[in-house]
């Protein structure tokens, strides 16, 4: 049986998200247009993942995969 992922971050974890993507682009040194850039996304666009406005679970696999990491590896630093 499949379980089918939702589209969005769910409210009650948005702000641990939203902070985590903040810190992970600054420890990889990116700015908001490059990581958009990467992305193929606007740094408007990034800009409200980390202020917990809009977050996709496919904008979330986007980022991790700039990273290089794993979701694992990711939701690791929300502990």
């Amino acid at each position: 049986m499949s379980r089918k992922l939702p589209n969005v971050i769910q409210n009650k974890h948005l702000n641990s998200v939203s902070m985590m993507l903040r810190e992970f682009r600054f420890t990889y040194g990116y700015t908001q247009q490059e990581l958009g850039e990467q992305i193929n996304k606007s740094r408007h666009s990034i800009s409200r993942s980390e202020n917990s406005k809009n977050i996709t679970v496919q904008l979330l696999f986007d980022i991790i995969d700039v990273y290089d990491i794993t979701l694992d590896e990711f939701f690791s630093g929300m502990e």
